[in-house]
């Protein structure tokens, strides 16, 4: 939590930040802070390591407490910023807020870390997966299944002291995410598909939260997939520079 607060308010305002953590290993796996807006174009292949350049940056206002940049707290804020961008010089996508960016960079160290087990493991897990069945729920099942296993392989390895590079992690299985705001509904979801098991936040979002300030995400029976929701008490000052 100390590094996602540092992330959030290292900008000229503070913005949200997402820190994913493997609690087995206190590894950080990726962190990211809202890139709603960048100052400068990016490309595909250098856009996910530059967390240096944010909405906060491009802002011409000076540092308040409004805390007006957190894409969570302000989902439709880019509107606002829109007309005054300079399309020359600037790039801006209302989608990135700092659970997807991380999420992104996790999958991008997998890839890295794992580059022989990626097309045929996952053409695999796919065909594991597939099941004829009009209704599709032998195949949810069998899904969920099978991560649970993989999940508990992953637990053995690591309490027997095995920890296998081989053995490419299914999406963010078993991780912690760690949040500075209550995440919206659109971050919330994301973090149900990787399959993260806790989340941490600091401070509630009264806007949109889907954690319990306006929605409680994580008791939808009809989902396929829960995480424990844990609030970290912090002063709100802390976000000071």
């Amino acid at each position: 939590m100390k590094l996602a607060v540092h992330m959030a308010k290292s900008g000229i305002s503070v913005v949200n930040a997402a820190v994913i953590v493997d609690p087995l290993t206190r590894l950080v796996i990726a962190s990211s802070c809202d890139q709603v807006l960048s100052c400068n174009a990016l490309s595909d292949s250098t856009k996910m390591d530059k967390d240096s350049i944010l909405l906060s940056r491009c802002s011409t206002n000076e540092a308040n407490e409004s805390f007006k940049n957190v894409s969570c707290l302000y989902p439709l804020g880019w509107i606002e910023q829109k007309p005054h961008l300079n399309y020359n010089n600037d790039y801006w996508h209302p989608l990135r807020h700092a659970a997807i960016v991380a999420i992104e960079k996790s999958a991008a160290r997998d890839r890295l870390l794992f580059p022989m087990n990626g097309q045929g493991a996952e053409l695999a897990r796919e065909e594991d997966y597939i099941v004829s069945s009009p209704t599709r729920s032998p195949s949810k099942r069998q899904k969920i299944d099978s991560i649970v296993k993989d999940d508990e392989a992953r637990m053995n390895n690591h309490t027997n002291g095995l920890h296998c590079d081989s053995t490419k992690p299914y999406l963010c299985t078993g991780y912690d995410i760690y949040f500075v705001w209550e995440p919206c509904t659109m971050c919330a979801m994301a973090i149900v598909h990787q399959r993260v098991k806790r989340v941490f936040y600091a401070f509630p979002n009264p806007n949109d939260g889907a954690l319990g300030s306006v929605h409680r995400l994580q008791g939808e029976r009809s989902l396929n997939h829960h995480y424990a929701v844990f609030r970290v008490l912090l002063p709100q000052d802390i976000l000071k520079n």
